[in-house]
Parts: structure tokens; sequence; C-alpha cells
């Protein structure tokens, strides 16, 4: 009787879940929710009796998966309206996805757009003062910069993901931060996790509010929160550090926006066989490989770049606005200790750190009492978030300074495996060099032009420690080639903010600033360096404007002997550096260039005890003061 009663419960639950589905396409019915599983046959048009719930079903082909709607039959198989099976132009059946677009992000590309336009005018009006209609002070022109800067951000990605859907980026490493943040949420401990358990921590709240027992159960949601939330708020936290290391508003700006849409139109061209890296700027158009590129880039997706971004961003911000007292000292090495949590390597951030230090408590350098106070007190708060995966280390491998990195490709010789980090032998390869040089090429010739020219030295010296240590450390890692990129995230601010920083950018007149910014951008954008080895130019151009765009860097060296000869040093020097980096600058000069620039601190240390508040007040002065709202970096400079 109670076995009667049970079946008949369930038959009952069983009827009352199911369901009719009307498909208005032939769909192809799989064998697993899955796109790339096995067809099992083609629904035709008409109703179709479905059990259950609708669910999402998840296809990941690398780079690249899929997220669709998928029904349960009540014989076997699965199917998804989303998918249709039609006949191709070869008489082949093929799949294809039809689907409606998102609502919510056409109204938030819409929004976005109008609301730069809106922000722009109103910009424009208020820069010229009315007797009616004061100007905009300094507060309220870096608030518009920076609606501004995350506007243009979500546009660009709005935008981007409405010509792909629902299409993500695959997992890669995000499986082992899954199982890691899994493992946490049951309390089991024992591992043995790939990685370290910043990411999967922040995990855990997605975890719990969904449920999840997979990772791509959470990719969606995360991605979101990554790509709307914490890149726009990693573009932010660049400004508010530009402003605070005496740049104008504009100054500050102009390379978070750059910075902002870079994603969108810059990429790389690897051919490993041949050994050609380029960067190339252009749109992801129907290239998997440069959509995934721009997702990555963006923030859009789950992996642990863009946190890491933002904590670093926010251990420099935190170090050049906090108050100079030991409480917060504790709280910097706390944030920084975190920070190491998400990407071990963010370790490479603390010189710049100490030396942003050395600014906030000068008197600590000459009295090595307070010295001994400071430095512990960092330890402490760096030990206090970070410890936690030495205890992890010891508690599964038996010893802590053992990371789970151990358990990456163990079938690889010693002193390939990313567990060795830098080795010599990677290093003196050359390959890092070369695949980072050359797939960052227009972003480090900006950077290095801008630090080799920089007058200011503490400026110069903090745009050095920010990028080259880490930059460097990946010349020698063994796994550097699986991105051109994420690796060296944290480092890409301060190439673009060093050559807005350059001085020469105020003395000159505004039709030569004009001049020079429109051949640099060309420049920058459209020419390739001699034989560069791809054979397509920027943005799709037709090949026959290939010789004649060699014109516009010509046309920058012009501007540049013009400038010498008037005596302006450092803008002639920079009208005729950029274009002979761009077109000649080899990998290997770069990486010269880089541990020159790196070398030259070691040269500057007394700038070290320069208090930061000094530069900003200087900055900040001068854009109340000046009429063109520019700063007098001439006098920041001898500073």
């Amino acid at each position: 009787m109670r076995t009667l009663f049970l079946t008949l419960l369930l038959l009952t639950a069983a009827a009352c879940s199911a369901g009719t589905l009307l498909l208005t396409d032939s769909v192809p019915v799989f064998d697993r929710p899955d796109q790339n599983a096995k067809v099992l046959r083609i629904q035709p048009p008409g109703p179709v009796e479905f059990q259950g719930e609708p669910f999402t079903g998840f296809s990941a082909q690398h780079p690249l998966a899929t997220a669709n709607t998928f029904y349960a039959l009540p014989g076997g198989g699965f199917l998804s309206p989303e998918l249709v099976s039609e006949t191709g132009v070869d008489g082949k059946r093929e799949i294809v996805q039809v689907l409606p677009q998102p609502i919510v992000r056409m109204l938030l590309t819409v929004i976005c757009a109008a609301a730069i336009g809106v922000l722009l005018i109103g910009y424009l009006r208020r820069r010229k003062p009315l007797p009616d209609r004061p100007p905009l002070n300094s507060r309220q022109e870096a608030l518009i910069f920076i609606a501004l800067i995350v506007l243009v951000r979500l546009l660009l990605l709005s935008d981007t993901l409405l010509t792909w859907q629902n299409v993500f980026a695959a997992a890669a490493d995000e499986n082992g931060y899954f199982e890691t943040a899994a493992d946490m949420a049951a309390g089991e401990f024992s591992g043995p996790w790939s990685f370290t358990i910043g990411t999967g921590l922040l995990y855990l709240p997605f975890l719990f509010a969904t449920g999840a027992e997979c990772y791509y159960d959470i990719a969606i949601p995360f991605s979101y929160f990554s790509g709307y939330v914490l890149a726009p708020g990693a573009l932010v936290l660049g400004f508010l550090i530009l402003r605070r290391l005496g740049l104008s508003n504009l100054k500050a700006a102009l390379p978070m926006l750059a910075w902002a849409a870079w994603p969108f139109f810059h990429f790389h061209v690897e051919l490993w066989n041949q050994g050609v890296f380029q960067s190339i700027f252009a749109t992801s158009g129907g290239s998997a490989w440069f959509f995934y590129g721009t997702l990555i880039n963006a923030g859009f997706n789950a992996m642990s770049d863009t946190p890491s971004l933002c904590a670093v961003l926010g251990s420099i911000a935190l170090a050049l606005y906090m108050p100079p007292k030991r409480r917060f000292v504790l709280l910097l090495g706390f944030l920084f200790g975190f920070s190491c949590l998400l990407r071990i390597n963010n370790i490479f951030f603390a010189p710049l750190l100490a030396w942003i230090a050395a600014g906030k408590f000068p008197d600590a350098l000459r009295h090595p009492k307070q010295l001994g106070l400071l430095v512990p007190l960092a330890a402490a708060g760096f030990f206090a978030a970070f410890g936690i995966q030495l205890w992890i280390n010891f508690h599964q491998f038996g010893n802590p300074m053992t990371f789970g990195y151990v358990l990456h490709y163990p079938d690889l010789a010693d002193g390939l495996r990313p567990v060795n980090g830098f080795t010599l032998r990677t290093f003196l390869e050359g390959r890092n060099i070369r695949f980072l040089a050359g797939a960052n090429h227009a972003a480090w010739t900006l950077g290095i032009t801008g630090m080799l020219l920089l007058r200011n030295a503490k400026l110069r010296s903090t745009f050095a420690l920010w990028s080259v240590p880490v930059i460097w450390f990946f010349f020698g890692y063994s796994h550097t080639f699986c991105d051109a990129r994420r690796f060296v995230f944290g480092a890409f601010p301060a190439m673009l903010a060093a050559f807005a920083a350059l001085e020469c950018w105020n003395e000159i007149s505004p039709r030569e600033l004009a001049v020079t910014l429109f051949l640099a951008g060309a420049a920058t954008l459209l020419v390739l360096p001699a034989g560069s080895g791809i054979a397509f130019l920027p943005f799709g151009l037709p090949q026959e404007l290939g010789p004649w765009l060699y014109l516009i860097p010509a046309a920058l060296v012009l501007c540049g002997i013009r400038f010498l000869l008037r005596k302006n040093i450092q803008a002639g020097a920079l009208c005729i550096l950029l274009p002979l980096l761009l077109l000649f600058g080899h990998p290997y000069l770069y990486a010269a260039l880089l541990a020159i620039i790196l070398l030259r601190v070691f040269f500057s240390l007394r700038a070290a005890t320069i208090p930061w508040e000094t530069s900003s007040s200087v900055s900040e002065r001068a854009d109340e003061e000046s009429p063109s709202g520019k700063p007098d970096t001439q006098s920041l400079s001898r500073k």
C-alpha cells in the first residue's frame, strides 16, 4: 500500500511538473544539455512535451562557452529552442543560435550613451563661466571625469555583449578556484588545492546565493560582478591614484579613458611557430580569440585578475590617501596581504608601497626606532590576511612555504613548472620577452617614452616601481605564454599615465598640443613596426594605405626637430623617440630600457622623502588658479 501511494505521488508530481513547448523551428535533441553533445535526432516544429523545469545548460569549447535554456524530454534527451537546426549553403545541417536581445543590456547601452552625451554637453558649457553660471571647481570636474570613464567602459562592454549575446569566457583556472570555494563552504580544508584561496573566498557569496554545484553555475553572475563593478572600480581607483600623484583632472582622466576603451580595440597576433608577436588595434568582429581577449581584459570573467587588480590599486590608493597614522599602516598591510591571496605575484608591488610610505613617513627613514615600529605593523597586517594561506599550505602540504602550484604540471622538468617562479633559464630563452613586448608594444612604447623623459624624479620613480618589477618577473616565468596581458594587468595604468604626465604638454601652445597629440595618437593606433610579420593593417584598413601610413611618424619626427630648434628638449625628444620605438623598438631593447628605468630609481632615492601631500596640493592649486585648468608641472618637477 505504501509503495502504491508513493508511486502515485511521484506520478502526480511528474505530471504537475510537465509542460508543452511550441517550437517554431527544427531543433536538435541532445543526449545531454550541452551544445557540443551528441545529437540524437531533429525535433520538427510544433508542440513538444517536456518534464521538469527549464534550466540553463552550458557548452564550453575553449576559449569560449555558451549558456542556453534547455528542456528535458520525457523519452530522453534535451533540447533548447535557442539552438536551431538549419541547412547550410553546402547542404549540410548546422546548429545556429537564435536568441532575443536581452532588454536590460539594450537599456543599459542606451542609458550609458545618453548619459555620456549629457555629461559632455554639461561639461563643455560649464567650462565657459557666465554671470549666472559659475565654472566648475576641481572636485566637480573630477566627478564628471569619473562618471565619463565609468560610462565609457559600461557602454563598450554592454555593446560588445549585445553582439555576442550568450557567449562568455570558458573556464581555465576557475574550476580550481571553485573547488577551493566549495570545500571551504563545506568546512573541508584537507585539499589539496591548486591555487591560493583569495578568489575562492570571493566565490563564496555567489556559491551560497545560487546553490552552485559546479563552476558554470556561478560563471555568469560573477562575470557581471567583475565586469560591471570591479573593473569600473579599478578605473576609478586609477584616476584617484593619479590625482594624488599630482596630475591634473584632465591628465588623470585621459589615460583612464584610454584604459576604459583599450580592451575593445587593442588585440595582438601570436604566431608561435614563426616567432611573431604583435599588438594591433582593431575591433573584435567575429574573431573568437579577439572577443575572448576583450572579455579577459575588460574584466567580464571569473578569473582572479580583475579582483587582484582592484586589490592592488586599492592598496596603492590607501597608501597615498591614508593619514600618516600607525593604524592605517596595519590596514594597508592587511589589504596588500589580501591582494597576494588573490595573486601571489602581487608581492612585486611591495617596493612601490614602500616608496609611497616613505613619502608618508619621511621621518621614519631618519629615525630607526620609528621605522622599527612601522615595518612590524605593516607585516602584522599583511600576515593577518595572508597567514591563513600559510596555515593551509602547512595543513595540506606539510610546509607553510609550499603552495598549491606544486600540483601544476608535475610531469614537466624542474625549472619549467609554475612553482619554479622566475628562472634564469626561461629568461635567457627570451621567448617571454618577445611575447610580452610584442603583444603590448603600443602601451609599452607610450610608457617607456614617458618614464624615460619625465623630469619629475618622484613621479618617474613611482611609475617605474609600479610597472617594471612585475613585468620583469614574468620575463622569466615559465607559463607567461598563457596570456599576454592578464599577468601584468597591474602595470598597465602606470604605462599610460607616464605618457600623460610628461611636463611638455603644458609647455607648448594649444595648436602644437593638438597637432602633437593627433600625430602621436595616429602613429600609435595605425602604424605597425617595420617587419612586423603580419599581413593586415590596423582596423582592417586597405593594404594600399600601408606605405602612406609611415608618413605619420615622419611628420612626428619633423615636429620633434622643430621643438628641438626652439630649445623645447622634452617635446622634441618625445616626438622623435616615440615613432622610433614604434617602428624599430625590439623586444630586447624594451627589456633593457625597462631595466634602465628601474635602475634610475636608485639615483632618485632622495625624492622618496618628499611628502605626497606637497605634490597633490601643488596640482590642485594650479588647477584652480590656472585659466586653462592645467597644473604648473614645471614647479612640481623642481620639487
